[in-house]
């Protein structure tokens, strides 16, 4: 399994270092939209056999951390990416970073906005997030490089097999020759396996502050007297609203079902 290891630390240490340090620091501030959040839910909540009704709608500004990684990649190539996690730092879960959030012009100065403790932990959710988003990449890249290692292992193998038999069937004295070519054979095997070794780091960039927006309401589906009401929320970057995963087989849905009964 791919493993997103805690090597980042001192980095990490030194940026909460400067942080408390100088007393503020800049964070990203992203407030509600002016678009009502009836309007945004009941465009989200598309349900097939009800209404939507929007209620107890309010809306806070919750620091989040965006950890910002550089995710390399080495074979006989090499592949550079850059990823992005946004943790919620209240409810540690994570949210999809919108581009938005890298805006400088969205910088302001800020007090204690985030608590210290929790960064720690924020990074730890954030380097599980990492892990899981790169794992299956990161996978056929490796299968890929191996697939080339073992191709080219057996084209070098098979060409100084055939030549170290010529040399010996053609002369009587021909072992100095062979054992010349048996190392050299060698040699190119190592080359093949240094040329296709895989490896895999992930660099932690640098670590920001979002204080975003986020709004929380009950959303209520009604037909013919049945009623449900269900608590949803979206933040100020994304405008979504999660899909609601159904009450008994879990799956999630853009368009649910009110049950009757």
């Amino acid at each position: 399994a791919t493993r997103v290891q805690g090597t980042f630390t001192r980095l990490l240490d030194r940026i909460i270092e400067d942080a408390t340090r100088s007393g503020w620091h800049t964070v990203a501030r992203v407030e509600a939209p002016e678009t009502p959040s009836a309007e945004v839910i009941s465009g989200a909540l598309r349900p097939r056999n009800a209404t939507v009704g929007v209620d107890a709608a309010s809306s806070e500004s919750v620091p989040h951390l965006l950890f910002n990684f550089r995710v390399r990649l080495m074979t006989d190539e090499r592949v550079d990416r850059f990823e992005s996690v946004l943790i919620d730092t209240r409810s540690g879960k994570e949210r999809r970073p919108a581009q938005s959030l890298f805006d400088e012009r969205l910088s302001l100065p800020e007090g204690d906005s985030v608590d210290r403790a929790g960064i720690a932990e924020a990074y730890r959710t954030a380097c599980r997030a990492l892990e899981a988003r790169v794992e299956a990449g990161v996978k056929a890249f490796r299968d890929g490089a191996e697939a080339l290692r073992k191709a080219e292992v057996e084209r070098i193998t098979s060409y100084f097999d055939r030549s170290v038999n010529e040399v010996l069937d053609s002369k009587t004295s021909g072992a100095a020759e062979a054992r010349a070519l048996e190392m050299e054979r060698e040699r190119r095997l190592a080359e093949a396996d240094e040329k296709f070794r895989f490896v895999g780091d992930v660099e932690l960039c640098n670590v920001r502050t979002v204080l975003l927006d986020v709004t929380r309401a009950e959303a209520t589906f009604s037909n013919r007297g049945a009623r449900r009401t269900i608590p949803v929320e979206f933040d100020a970057a994304n405008f979504e609203v999660a899909p609601l995963p159904c009450e008994v087989c879990g799956a999630s849905t853009a368009e649910p079902v009110l049950c009757f009964g």
